[in-house]
């Protein structure tokens, strides 16, 4: 699971995201348990794009995975 633990907006000095991190970041607000093949199938993107975008959120703080990968 994925939470989001930084508001992402406009504050000063904020962090900016792009329109397709914002799509990925709204997709894990409404589901923290989805899986990067769901976003995938959503977005229409392949999955290393949607990794890139994780990686930029989970870089600047916004989100962090809970628990750990399934086994």
């Amino acid at each position: 699971m994925i939470e989001v633990i930084r508001e992402v907006g406009g504050q000063k000095g904020g962090i900016k995201l792009t329109k397709r991190q914002k799509e990925v970041l709204m997709l894990i607000v409404e589901n923290p348990s989805i899986e990067q093949e769901e976003l995938v199938a959503i977005l229409g993107i392949n999955r290393s794009a949607i990794q890139k975008h994780i990686n930029v959120m989970k870089n600047s703080n916004i989100i962090e995975r809970i628990g750990g990968k399934k086994s």
